[in-house]
Protein backbone atom coordinates (compact mmCIF):
# COMPACT_ATOMS: atom_id res chain seq x y z
CA UNK A 1 0.00 0.00 0.00
CA UNK A 2 1.41 3.17 -1.11
CA UNK A 3 1.69 5.59 1.70
CA UNK A 4 -0.48 7.99 0.89
CA UNK A 5 -3.07 5.32 0.07
CA UNK A 6 -2.17 4.99 4.00
CA UNK A 7 -2.35 8.60 5.17
CA UNK A 8 -6.22 9.22 3.57
CA UNK A 9 -7.46 5.39 4.56
CA UNK A 10 -6.30 6.75 8.28
CA UNK A 11 -9.36 7.83 10.49
CA UNK A 12 -7.03 9.67 13.06
CA UNK A 13 -5.53 11.65 9.65
CA UNK A 14 -9.12 12.11 8.18
CA UNK A 15 -10.19 13.64 11.21
CA UNK A 16 -7.66 15.98 11.80
CA UNK A 17 -7.70 17.35 8.30
CA UNK A 18 -11.57 17.76 9.01
CA UNK A 19 -10.99 19.83 12.06
CA UNK A 20 -8.34 22.05 10.16
CA UNK A 21 -10.61 22.94 7.18
CA UNK A 22 -13.32 23.73 9.83
CA UNK A 23 -11.12 25.80 11.61
CA UNK A 24 -9.91 27.50 8.72
CA UNK A 25 -13.37 28.12 6.86
CA UNK A 26 -14.82 29.17 10.94
CA UNK A 27 -11.71 31.72 10.40
CA UNK A 28 -11.80 33.61 6.98
CA UNK A 29 -15.62 33.77 8.13
CA UNK A 30 -15.25 35.42 11.15
CA UNK A 31 -12.88 37.51 9.50
CA UNK A 32 -15.22 38.82 6.90
CA UNK A 33 -18.44 38.69 9.11
CA UNK A 34 -16.92 40.69 12.63
CA UNK A 35 -20.51 39.74 14.36
CA UNK A 36 -20.20 36.26 14.01
CA UNK A 37 -16.29 36.46 15.19
CA UNK A 38 -17.74 35.48 19.44
CA UNK A 39 -20.00 32.59 17.62
CA UNK A 40 -17.18 31.16 15.64
CA UNK A 41 -14.45 31.22 18.80
CA UNK A 42 -17.08 29.51 20.36
CA UNK A 43 -17.49 27.03 18.13
CA UNK A 44 -13.70 26.13 17.33
CA UNK A 45 -12.98 25.98 21.00
CA UNK A 46 -15.88 23.32 21.30
CA UNK A 47 -15.00 21.58 18.76
CA UNK A 48 -11.14 20.73 18.92
CA UNK A 49 -11.35 19.13 22.10
CA UNK A 50 -13.87 16.99 20.96
CA UNK A 51 -12.26 15.97 17.92
CA UNK A 52 -9.12 15.74 19.96
CA UNK A 53 -10.51 13.49 22.10
CA UNK A 54 -11.73 11.27 19.32
CA UNK A 55 -8.09 11.05 17.73
CA UNK A 56 -6.68 10.23 20.92
CA UNK A 57 -8.99 7.38 21.88
CA UNK A 58 -8.37 5.73 18.46
CA UNK A 59 -5.01 6.14 19.01
CA UNK A 60 -5.34 4.05 22.43
CA UNK A 61 -7.56 1.65 20.90
CA UNK A 62 -4.80 1.11 17.77
CA UNK A 63 -2.33 0.60 20.30
CA UNK A 64 -4.25 -2.05 22.47
CA UNK A 65 -4.87 -3.79 19.35
CA UNK A 66 -1.45 -4.17 18.45
CA UNK A 67 -0.38 -6.52 21.26
CA UNK A 68 -3.33 -8.68 20.43
CA UNK A 69 -2.30 -9.42 16.99
CA UNK A 70 1.23 -10.22 18.65
CA UNK A 71 -0.21 -12.60 21.07
CA UNK A 72 -2.19 -14.71 18.37
CA UNK A 73 0.58 -14.73 16.63
CA UNK A 74 2.39 -16.80 19.18
CA UNK A 75 -0.44 -19.09 20.02
CA UNK A 76 -0.86 -19.91 16.52
CA UNK A 77 3.05 -20.85 16.29
CA UNK A 78 2.72 -22.47 19.54
CA UNK A 79 -0.35 -25.16 18.73
CA UNK A 80 1.82 -25.88 15.28
CA UNK A 81 4.99 -26.82 17.15
CA UNK A 82 2.74 -28.74 19.91
CA UNK A 83 0.43 -30.28 17.02
CA UNK A 84 3.85 -31.48 15.32
CA UNK A 85 5.84 -32.69 18.58
CA UNK A 86 2.36 -34.93 19.20
CA UNK A 87 1.92 -36.07 15.77
CA UNK A 88 5.74 -36.39 15.36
Amino acid sequence: MSPIKALFSSRKFLLMLLDTIVSIALYFVGKYIPNAEADIKFVILGLQPVIISVILAIAYEDGKVIPAKIDLEVAKEYNTVRKEVIEG
